[in-house]
């Protein structure tokens, strides 16, 4: 049993060293997207669940710099009702993301950091 388990675990390691020479040995350039980027987002927040859409703008100052606008609504899922009982209140949010970065020299990896600031728009009953 040890020696077939020792057999299998060496094959993966052949197995995964081979993969990643061949790789090297490719040595693609990668791929870089222009343009104005859409997407979504299904979160969850603590107990609060939620979605959201966001656009992206095409990257600038020689590339490395983004800005992304973003917003939803989630939901509250422990706002009590006059009786006690507990409901799913929305509640909306907006954000907006500066992305800064530059992809490493003759490397596929980028080094990048976010940051920006971030609105709620909760009722009255939540706040």
């Amino acid at each position: 049993m040890k020696v077939r388990v020792a057999i299998a675990g060496a094959l993966c390691i052949l197995g995964t060293l081979r993969c990643a020479e061949q790789a090297q040995a490719q040595h693609h350039r990668p791929v870089e997207q222009h343009g104005l980027s859409a997407g979504f987002s299904v979160h969850r927040l603590q107990d609060d669940f939620g979605g959201g859409l966001q656009l992206s703008s095409p990257a600038f100052a020689s590339n490395s710099i983004r800005l992304t606008l973003g917003g939803g609504v989630a939901f509250f899922p422990h706002d009590l009702t006059s009786e006690g009982t507990e409901r799913w209140t929305p509640y909306e949010h907006a954000r907006l993301v500066v992305e800064a970065g530059q992809r490493l020299a003759g490397s596929p990896a980028r080094l990048y950091g976010v940051g920006g600031p971030l609105l709620l728009f909760v009722p009255d009953r939540l706040s």
